[in-house]
């Protein structure tokens, strides 16, 4: 079968079972990519919970019309918060997946 170029996501190869493609260092790219990624999502919603917690103390103090511009930017972090979440889920889902793949790895092939 012909190899596939570099583009190709490691999750597509295994989706096609090219299982004798799967480098080890492509693996260990791979998890460190997404824990990158997780790092930098786990930043965002701790950044975005802080903004949040910034608006409720400052809606204590807001007259009413201020308090419902306050509510819809609230309603938007949480929204971006739970985005960001399933995100992360997914991420770990991954990682854990790679982690597995590293392990076969080692433990069949050398």
């Amino acid at each position: 079968m012909k190899q596939r170029t570099g583009t190709m996501k490691i999750f597509d190869i295994i989706k096609y079972h090219f299982y004798e493609m799967l480098k080890k260092d492509s693996l260990t790219f791979e998890r460190i990519r997404l824990e990158r990624e997780e790092k930098r999502r786990i930043a965002e919603v701790h950044r975005l919970s802080r903004q949040m917690n910034l608006l409720y103390i400052n809606s204590n103090k807001a007259t009413q019309s201020e308090w419902l511009a306050l509510e819809i930017q609230i309603k938007e972090i949480d929204r971006k918060i739970k985005t960001d979440d399933m995100h992360l889920e997914i991420i770990s889902d991954q990682i854990r997946i790679l982690n597995n793949l590293v392990g076969w790895r080692n433990g069949i092939w050398q």
